[in-house]
């Protein structure tokens, strides 16, 4: 219980600075649960596997703590013979799908998904072994935008592939390389 309430501690301070504390709280909370990983900068690397995206509802009173033994996992059912590493999730403008970076055990290789929060129903936006990509954040056109490691480019400030920039559109999942360059964005 007590693993959250730093979380929203945080987030009903932050709600009061912003002077929207008399506005509608948020329906709940997206955390991953799962152990933690060092990451090298500027890369896109594999860490420890064995996490997952919970969904924790917001307390109707904000001096509770908000119950994580109660979350609901949802990404479980996504990989329902392997644990996965899911990272970086990002919750649309709108608030009602979160897009997130999931690799499976023994694969170097992120892919993004989408979760539609109302029907919990998840789609693969990217295929496996186009490159990872990872830190997915939605764009304002629609599209949702992230760092790709597929290029397959040397960079130029060490080993390894420095990830760049894409865009991916809604519907299709047309990807657009946005940036070109030798060292990581």
């Amino acid at each position: 219980k007590e693993t959250l309430a730093p979380v929203l501690a945080w987030a009903t301070l932050e709600r009061s600075a912003l002077g929207v504390s008399d506005r509608p709280v948020p329906d709940g909370l997206l955390f991953i649960r799962g152990p933690r990983a060092a990451r090298a900068p500027y890369r896109i690397a594999p860490g420890a596997v064995g996490g997952d995206l919970f969904y924790a509802a917001w307390p109707a009173d904000p001096t509770q703590s908000v119950d994580a033994d109660a979350a609901e996992n949802l990404t479980a059912s996504l990989h329902p013979n392997a644990e996965v590493e899911i990272r970086d999730p990002a919750v649309s403008h709108d608030g009602t799908r979160v897009a997130f970076a999931l690799r499976p055990d023994g694969s170097d290789v992120f892919s993004l998904w989408e979760l539609e929060l109302a029907s919990r129903s998840a789609s693969q936006l990217t295929a496996p072994g186009a490159g990872s990509f990872v830190q997915p954040v939605y764009g304002p056109d629609g599209r949702l935008i992230a760092a790709w490691s597929g290029h397959g480019e040397a960079g130029a400030d060490g080993p390894g592939v420095p990830p760049d920039l894409v865009a991916l559109s809604p519907g299709d999942h047309a990807m657009e390389r946005l940036t070109f360059t030798p060292a990581p964005e």
